[in-house]
């Protein structure tokens, strides 16, 4: 991100929006980790999209049932690698725009593994998301969420 990108971030942002949105990060993260999918379920709106900067056949997922199918693949693969407990580590949230029914935002991503000989870094990343307003009691959920990893430049 440069510098211009953050000229246009809300100067009033209602405490409540800020606070669900922090807390819609919170329970991804936990959600995930867990491998609680139902949970997952009901932070993503119907028509919710994600991308996971990677080449997938199920990338990106558009629709909470497929959105749903994709986390789960990935996580469950992950877990199949033994013996690791894996955390996503979600700071600097940034809410970029509010509008109505809508919320854009990003955070940073730091995905940490614990085995017995200690903790490690497995991957850095920025997610951008689109929050939207649904439902009768008209709660914030998931409606895009869009993953980017920091790759290291290459050396020569």
């Amino acid at each position: 991100m440069t510098e211009q990108t953050f000229l246009g971030i809300p100067q009033h942002i209602p405490f409540a929006d800020w606070f669900a949105v922090q807390q819609l990060h919170a329970a991804y993260a936990l959600a995930v980790d867990s491998m609680d999918f139902d949970a997952l379920g009901t932070l993503f709106s119907d028509d919710a999209v994600i991308d996971l900067d990677m080449q997938a056949p199920d990338l990106p997922a558009r629709g909470r049932t497929a959105v749903i199918g994709a986390l789960r693949s990935r996580r469950e693969g992950a877990a199949l690698t033994g013996g690791a407990l894996r955390r996503h580590i979600i700071s600097n949230l940034l809410i970029r725009a509010i509008s109505g029914d809508r919320i854009d935002a990003c955070v940073v991503m730091q995905l940490m593994e614990t085995r017995s000989e200690g903790p490690k870094v497995l991957q850095t990343s920025m997610y951008t998301d689109v929050f939207k307003r649904q439902g009768a009691n008209g709660h914030w959920l998931f409606a895009s969420r869009s993953l980017k990893r920091d790759l290291a430049p290459k050396t020569t």
